[in-house]
């Protein structure tokens, strides 16, 4: 297992990263185009750009680089990160209807299902363990 300092390390290199990735893919958004439109319908009176989930990937990729985890399921679970990354920077640039928004999520999930990862509990603030064993067979 990571100590605390190993941790606190990874998420200040995640944070650090992903605020000093935010400017540069901010304005790769605005030059390619995957910006959001204000409208009547619109909250904000300005262009807005998108992709801000890159810069929060590539963040906690960095992060996760420095803590080098060693996991039998962690190719799947990075290809489907990488799916889900790709989807919603299509969902940036094109605004994808759901079904094929839904068909990225489901390939991404094919990756873990296929290398028999089996998620039989997780941790939710406040609430504490939550053990899913209940849930599936």
């Amino acid at each position: 297992m990571f100590n605390y300092i190993d941790l606190s390390i990874a998420f200040l290199i995640a944070l650090i990263a992903t605020f000093l990735l935010t400017y540069p893919i901010k304005k790769l958004a605005i030059r390619i185009g995957i910006v959001d439109l204000p409208n009547a319908r619109k909250i904000h009176k300005y262009v807005t750009p998108r992709l801000g989930g890159l810069a929060i990937f590539l963040g906690a990729l960095f992060g996760a680089l420095y803590l080098q985890p060693h996991h039998p399921h962690l190719p799947e679970i990075l290809l489907g990160a990488i799916v889900i990354i790709i989807t919603g920077m299509l969902d940036d640039k094109y605004q994808i209807r759901p079904v094929v928004k839904l068909t990225g999520q489901l390939i991404a999930a094919s990756f873990l299902i296929s290398s028999g990862l089996i998620i039989e509990r997780i941790t939710i603030p406040v609430f504490g363990l939550i053990d899913l064993g209940l849930f599936y067979m």
